[in-house]
């Protein structure tokens, strides 16, 4: 085969659907009643998703950059990623807006809600209402002065200037390899890789939302503490990648998972009731953020290690059901608020009818479309039976 990572293809497929599971725990449009026990349920598992997701892409992230570029060198892994994430940004930015902000009118209509009256209320308290904008613009510390939004794509706009950061860094350390006559030493580069978990602690101390986890900076001028905080994880994919595959300090990360997870479960519902004192409420949540994220490298290197068709088609298509997940949402909060729903099962059924819409929307609207080019490049029926028999014989030979 091509040497491809099915177990972090599929982890980072994960992390971005999951974006679909915490969007719809998030009511934009209010969808739980006073005394509705599920309201709360869903902010708990809302948090627990926010704390390492994104960490843990930006991590994988990392890794396939530096795979990229020690395969194909500097040059090829900038026009990779141009293509595939700055082109496909600055390409569906206006339109795929245009549906967030359709889906909030027919969610909020649906609701029978004032869009602009109200904004998302306090989930931590299921008896919340919604509160005003004004007093919600009041209490925000987002970007200031930033009016611009990459609303749920800001994720593509803070990769992009890490893979900048990472070339020009890539130069540096090509120029003084050639000067030296050797690269870094194994040692120092992995003295440099464990570091960077206690160096997070120090970007993530000036996080200033309530919500456990890190802030979202979704403006044009990324927030400081937020990019950094996000630029640890990455570069720590970076290095733990190797030249020699049998050396990859990355297949022996969360070896320990079926004890760290339970563990990651605790500590998070110690901080969720609020029994942690003050000053280690965020050690603790970036030592959350690490955990759970070597941990699900450990649990996918497990469980998904063989070639799989339906690995490969999962990280392409998730790529699209991320993007356009966002105003199904919303649009479906609108009609669990109408039927009266309970959280939970409200819940449940935006994820499944969302999942449902989007699935066969990337199959036959996108995958051998120029949209699909954009997105994962080409793609071809005849490309897909014979990735199938390839993967097929390849399994039948293990």
């Amino acid at each position: 085969m091509d040497g491809r990572r099915y177990d972090l293809d599929a982890l980072r497929g994960s992390a971005m659907l999951l974006g679909i599971v915490l969007h719809a725990a998030i009511p934009f449009v209010p969808y739980w009643e006073e005394g509705d026990a599920g309201g709360g349920f869903l902010y708990a598992l809302f948090e627990y998703i926010h704390l390492w997701r994104m960490p843990l892409f930006f991590l994988l992230s990392g890794f396939f950059t530096a795979m990229l570029w020690r395969r194909r060198g500097l040059r090829a892994l900038l026009h990779h990623r141009a293509r595939r994430i700055a082109l496909p940004l600055v390409v569906l930015y206006v339109p795929v807006i245009v549906l967030v902000v359709f889906g909030f009118a027919v969610g909020y209509g649906l609701a029978g809600m004032e869009e602009d009256a109200v904004d998302t209320a306090d989930y931590s308290d299921p008896n919340a209402t919604p509160q005003p904008v004004e007093q919600k613009a009041a209490d925000d510390s987002g970007d200031p002065g930033d009016e611009f939004s990459w609303a749920h794509m800001w994720f593509l706009w803070h990769l992009s200037w890490l893979v900048i950061a990472f070339g020009f860094m890539a130069r540096v350390v090509t120029w003084i390899g050639s000067q030296a006559g050797r690269g870094p030493p194994e040692w120092l580069i992995t003295i440099a890789m464990w570091s960077l978990p206690a160096v997070s602690l120090i970007p993530f101390s000036f996080m200033v939302e309530e919500v456990m986890g890190p802030d979202t900076s979704d403006g044009f001028v990324p927030a400081g503490p937020v990019i950094a905080l996000y630029a640890t994880f990455f570069f720590f994919g970076v290095l733990a990648h190797r030249a020699d595959a049998t050396t990859m300090p990355i297949d022996r990360f969360g070896r320990w998972w079926a004890l760290h997870l339970p563990i990651s479960l605790v500590v998070y519902l110690l901080l969720l009731g609020g029994a942690v004192p003050t000053g280690w409420t965020d050690p603790l949540e970036v030592f959350l953020a690490w955990l759970v994220s070597l941990a699900a490298i450990g649990l996918f290197r497990r469980c998904i290690a063989a070639p799989a068709f339906a690995v490969r088609w999962l990280s392409d298509a998730a790529y699209w059901m991320y993007l356009l997940h966002l105003p199904i949402v919303v649009a479906l909060q609108g009609v669990v608020v109408a039927l009266g729903l309970p959280a939970i099962p409200g819940f449940l059924a935006t994820v499944a009818v969302t999942v449902t819409m989007l699935v066969p929307s990337y199959h036959y609207l996108v995958r051998y479309t120029p949209l699909g080019r954009l997105l994962n490049g080409a793609r071809t029926r005849d490309g897909d039976i014979r990735l199938r028999a390839s993967i097929s014989v390849s399994r039948s030979e293990r």
